[in-house]
């Protein structure tokens, strides 16, 4: 392989793919390991001239290992002038506390941390290493432990906050890339275990396959590129037969028994995709078989009933949302209507800059009154992580697949100038949002009355 033939091609995919990346007067963070891959990246986006910083998470699971990784990041970023944000994880206990495996712990912490660094410091968005063989790898995990279309798709390369741009090129290419231009990485030792799942399909899935069709990674980018086109046709069909055969009424969504029987074949798969908008498509088979049962089958989850009727099954919303129209005209307020409501002024930003019940905002970029209300066509909003970018609510809505019967209860904060400023519960807006210069911080939170 030619010296430049990598950067070759991956300049040529940025400026295809991510030309916001190359647009003045952006500001990135990549997540380095100190890896290969991600030493690579930060190595092709430095010569290209991209302005970024880095972020380094030392989960402590590695002793003296860990630290190694950590000292190596340092000095790279020292010796390239490159802003470091590092931070350290008690990744055992923060696992323990919360009953979840170390991998998943290490996955919502680094996360967490990213997302906070792009709020704090006003980065565009976060590139990440996944290269060619990581998605081989996630498409192959995804699919023995049993997946819909979208886990077949493994990751995106654009997904909210988050750029994968390594994901065209291959593990073979990056390490031979890294060779020829002397670019030093460090060795994760648990890599070379078979302790993860992960690592058994590296070690002793893909080399067999890689034996079948040498060109394994660059198929399987294309079969994704193409399983995507397949996904939406999928999707617009999938609404318009759920359309067909539901219906919105007092009592909340209904499906006509009769029309989803018609439909033979593919009932159980409409059921699954209906009940997955609900969080319950587990219990679609259940579903299926109790079609000719009496009436009265209940299923529940802690959101919905799903009640299967004589002709219908009915979805129920146990715990309704909604919100007539309301002002705050004024910090700090506290209003009780179909949801409580306060707005504060506060110091600091506690968790998340938004999440299901706040969201925090630069005060001096408002225009009051603000206004609580229900979302309508035609509304449009630019999207954290979008790069400032508008896009049309109810297209936003479509995309993260929210059930029929729960986007009429979906409300939206408003300033004066009539700007969405929030998607209550699901995404804020860039617009006035927090930075490492705001002054002051208003928070507003809302809590469902029961």
């Amino acid at each position: 392989m030619k010296k430049e033939s990598l950067y070759t091609a991956y300049v040529a995919h940025i400026e295809k793919s991510f030309p916001c990346i190359i647009e003045k007067g952006k500001r990135w963070l990549c997540a380095v390991s100190g890896g290969v891959d991600s030493m690579v990246m930060v190595h092709l986006l430095h010569s290209m001239g991209v302005d970024f910083a880095v972020a380094h998470c030392n989960f402590h699971l590695r002793g003296e290992e860990s630290m190694r990784d950590e000292t190596f990041v340092k000095r790279w970023a020292e010796r390239h002038g490159v802003e470091l944000h590092c931070v350290d994880f008690d990744t055992i206990s923060y696992a323990e506390s919360r009953g979840i495996s170390i991998e998943m712990a290490a996955r919502d912490m680094r996360y967490d941390f990213f997302h906070k660094l792009c709020v704090e410091k006003g980065y565009s968005g976060v590139m990440l290493a996944h290269h060619a063989d990581d998605q081989v790898e996630t498409i192959l995990h995804n699919f023995t432990r049993g997946t819909s279309i979208e886990g077949l798709l493994g990751m995106g390369e654009i997904r909210d906050i988050y750029y994968r741009t390594l994901l065209p090129f291959a593990r073979e290419e990056i390490e031979n890339y890294a060779r020829e231009n002397d670019i030093k990485w460090v060795e994760d030792s648990t890599n070379a275990t078979n302790e993860y799942t992960r690592n058994k399909i590296r070690h002793s899935v893909i080399p067999v396959l890689k034996e079948i069709n040498p060109a394994l990674c660059g198929s399987v980018y294309k079969n994704t590129e193409h399983l995507r086109g397949v996904n939406e046709l999928y999707r617009l069909l999938l609404e318009e037969k759920i359309k067909n055969i539901t219906e919105d009424t007092e009592r909340g969504i209904r499906i006509d028994i009769e029309a989803l029987r018609a439909l033979e074949t593919a009932a159980p798969t409409l059921i699954y995709e209906i009940l997955r908008g609900y969080g319950m498509g587990e219990r679609a088979g259940d579903l299926y078989r109790c079609l000719d049962a009496q009436s009265g089958k209940e299923f529940l989850s802690s959101t919905h009933r799903v009640v299967k009727d004589r002709l219908y099954i009915y979805i129920e919303s146990i715990c309704e949302r909604g919100v007539d129209e309301v002002e705050i005209d004024a910090v700090p307020v506290s209003i009780e209507s179909p949801l409580s409501i306060t707005a504060e002024m506060c110091d600091v930003i506690e968790g998340d800059c938004d999440d299901a019940i706040q969201v925090y905002l630069d005060k001096d970029k408002l225009c009051f009154p603000l206004k609580v209300r229900r979302w309508k066509e035609g509304d449009v909003f630019c999207p954290w992580g979008m790069g400032g970018k508008k896009k049309k609510l109810s297209k936003y809505l479509k995309d993260i697949k929210l059930p029929l019967t729960e986007k009429s209860k979906v409300c939206v904060i408003e300033d004066n100038k009539g700007r969405v400023l929030w998607v209550v519960g699901y995404r804020r807006s860039t617009l006035a949002a927090v930075n490492d210069k705001t002054q002051n911080i208003l928070r507003i939170k809302i809590n469902h009355n029961k």
